[in-house]
């Protein structure tokens, strides 16, 4: 019988990176052509209970708390891994880390408030008790969660990602080098007011948003598309520099306007 777990990552906008995409800043970045619709693994370097007794066929839930210099989004769902094998590697000075190979029925989720479901979530103690730990009345979602936590049951969880992926969802247009507070702040009235959004510096693998501008990849515009086309509601954000000539924003604007789904956020003043 497989079981589920659900821990809490660290999700950060940078808005200062190194433009040289050889640069080690880039490393932890998978192949242009792994990760973009599911994760590829996770790791963990706790070695105490219940991580050491994760196995193959179980299902690790991602919480996190997307922030920025401008503030903190509330709490979503980041992803769904289901446990394809799991790999005990050594490192130095006698460390240990579990790294979780994701299989296919993987995936990424997009945006959406996930404060009152964590708040019903039931874990599983060590020796047996449960635990309803997260406070409604503080933002203790990435303290409860920053160890692997077992889970009673995995229904709350699953009901609210099915639902996050069945209906349809709102994609932020926008350029990052002078858009993305503006972004910012569009996707935090969104998911505030409970919609579903799809933000690349969310929904994409992990620092591929910041890559993004500097490398054209067929893969990268598919997925995209693909988001455009199945969303309600595209927002271009206008900055100055939205919409220049081969920029991510103008392929984005374009499509969005001919499906009859773009709208204005900001207004380009240039």
């Amino acid at each position: 019988m497989s079981n589920a777990y659900i821990h809490y990552v660290k999700r950060k906008i940078v808005v200062r990176y190194p433009k040289d995409i050889a640069s080690p800043w880039f490393s932890e970045l998978q192949s242009y052509e792994s990760g973009f619709n599911k994760p590829v693994y996770h790791v963990t370097r706790s070695k105490s209970w219940p991580a050491k007794d994760i196995k193959e066929g179980d299902v690790i839930w991602l919480v996190g708390k997307l922030s920025s210099p401008w503030g903190l989004l509330p709490p979503s769902i980041d992803a769904r891994i289901e446990v394809k094998s799991v790999d005990i590697i050594k490192e130095g000075n006698n460390q240990t880390k579990y790294r979780f190979l994701a299989g296919p029925n993987s995936r990424w989720l997009p945006l959406h408030d996930a404060t009152i479901m964590l708040n019903k979530l039931q874990i599983i103690l060590k020796n047996g008790e449960k635990s309803t730990p997260c406070n409604p009345d503080a933002s203790n979602v990435g303290q409860v969660f920053q160890s692997i936590r077992k889970l009673n049951s995995p229904y709350l969880i699953e009901k609210f990602a099915l639902k996050v992926e069945s209906l349809p969802h709102h994609f932020i247009s926008y350029r990052i080098v002078d858009g993305t507070k503006m972004a910012f702040e569009k996707a935090n009235s969104l998911v505030k007011n409970g919609n579903i959004v799809f933000w690349d510096r969310w929904s994409l693998p992990r620092r591929l948003a910041e890559r993004r501008e500097l490398v054209a990849d067929a893969a990268l515009d598919g997925l995209l598309n693909k988001k455009i086309t199945d969303s309600s509601i595209v927002w271009g954000i206008e900055s100055p520099k939205y919409n220049e000539t081969n920029s991510y924003s103008a392929k984005e604007k374009a499509l969005a306007v001919s499906l009859g789904k773009y709208r204005v956020e900001f207004e380009n003043e240039s």
